[in-house]
């Protein structure tokens, strides 16, 4: 028995690394797709990116643009996700969320693009030092960072394109959201009373 013991690990080993077992069961890919990507980034198969412009400080209530560079590294045809976004931790900043001003880009090998992201803070950012993230998101993810400051301007209107209408950063106790309210009421009753005045005048 103890001859048995000693023959048994060996003639495991060997058997799971035949080539019959290993393709069967899928060792051999699972090692090939590990090292065609170390390879890859050996070789410098990599999407690059990195700033173009961007700000270094930034107000809420106003759009900033921030233009990042993109090329594909490698040997084939790449369709990529790209987008920018302000967060702390867990916390993100943008209006609209991580992907709020996300974009897809094609790129074929060797290509580069530059790409301009434009952005927008929630109203309730509080002021201080953020971290700005271009991402390109493929395969994997490939990012760029970098600090920016913040300044909130507390009673301002926020005018948010994202969803093509006008967001009032203010509560409803604001002097800004009554003019607003007015100002919709008075084109409702301008519009109800335009078929009386006209029947009274025919």
């Amino acid at each position: 028995m103890g001859n048995l013991n000693l023959i048994y690990p060996p003639l495991l080993v060997l058997l799971l690394t035949s080539p019959i077992v290993a393709e069967l069961y899928g060792f051999n890919s699972a090692l090939d797709e590990i090292a065609s990507k170390e390879k890859n980034e050996a070789r410098g198969h990599i999407i690059q990116i990195y700033f173009v412009e961007a700000p270094d400080r930034v107000k809420t209530g106003e759009s900033f643009n921030v233009t990042i560079s993109l090329r594909n590294n490698f040997d084939a045809f790449k369709e990529i996700e790209v987008y920018s976004y302000v967060f702390e931790g867990r916390k993100c900043l943008s209006f609209g969320g991580w992907k709020g001003n996300a974009q897809r880009i094609s790129l074929n090998p060797g290509e580069g693009v530059n790409v301009v992201l434009e952005n927008f803070l929630k109203g309730d950012a509080e002021s201080g030092n953020y971290t700005m993230r271009a991402r390109a998101k493929g395969e994997k993810d490939y990012d760029v960072s970098k600090e920016i400051e913040v300044i909130q301007q507390p009673f301002d209107i926020e005018r948010q394109r994202i969803t093509g209408q006008m967001v009032l950063n203010n509560d409803s106790d604001s002097p800004e959201f009554f003019l607003f309210a007015a100002s919709v009421a008075g084109l409702i009753v301008l519009f109800l009373m335009y078929p009386l005045k006209r029947g009274r005048f025919l």
